[in-house]
Formats: structure tokens, C-alpha cells, sequence
């Protein structure tokens, strides 16, 4: 298979420490940004592994599509607020996202 047309990653830095997970992230970039790259799926519970070449994002939440669109779109803080049920907020850095929890008013 020298030239697939998918690849499947699921949860494909579990267990890495984070050098690994980057350099395993910027591999992944590089396929992507090729020529003839294959169609990426990429299967994380860490916002923060979603690099810049995913540009759509489908939120699953028990089983069934919670929110589906441009990764813009469904990272962010409304969007993610409302699928933690939790309030969150997202920060961007290095076209990467990165998710705090905000403290809750007592």
C-alpha cells in the first residue's frame, strides 16, 4: 500500500510522551500537505492534536454527531461550552487549540 487513500488514526498518541506525540502530529502534517495525500481521519479526545490541515471537525457526543463543520467553527468557545457541558475556553496559539475550563462565579 504505497499509496493509500484514507488513513484511519485512532487515538494514535495514547501513551506517547510529548515529544513523541509532536513529532508523531508533524508527521501526520506532512502526509497531509502532499501532492496526491490520502483523506485523513483522525479520532482524539485532546483538542490540542488537532493541527492546522484538519479543517473540518465532527463532534461525537454518546454515540451520535453532536456538531459538524469547519474546525473553526466547532472549536471554539460556544461550540465546545456547550458539548462539555461545561464552561471553556478556547485558546488558540501556533494555529493550534488549546482548551481551559473557567472557573464558575460562587
Amino acid at each position: 500500500m504505497a499509496e493509500p487513500k484514507l488513513l484511519i488514526f485512532d487515538e494514535p498518541t495514547n501513551g506517547l510522551d510529548f515529544v513523541a506525540r509532536e513529532l508523531l502530529l508533524e508527521s501526520i502534517e506532512k502526509i497531509a500537505k502532499e501532492p496526491l495525500a490520502p483523506s485523513i481521519i483522525y479520532v482524539t479526545h485532546h483538542v490540542e492534536e488537532i493541527v492546522p490541515v484538519f479543517n473540518k471537525t465532527l463532534l461525537l457526543k454518546e454515540g451520535q454527531v453532536f456538531a459538524a463543520g469547519k474546525t473553526s467553527e466547532m472549536i471554539s468557545n460556544e461550540q465546545l461550552t456547550k458539548f462539555f457541558d461545561l464552561p471553556v475556553q478556547v485558546n488558540w496559539e501556533n494555529h493550534r487549540p488549546f482548551v481551559t475550563r473557567l472557573q464558575m462565579q460562587v
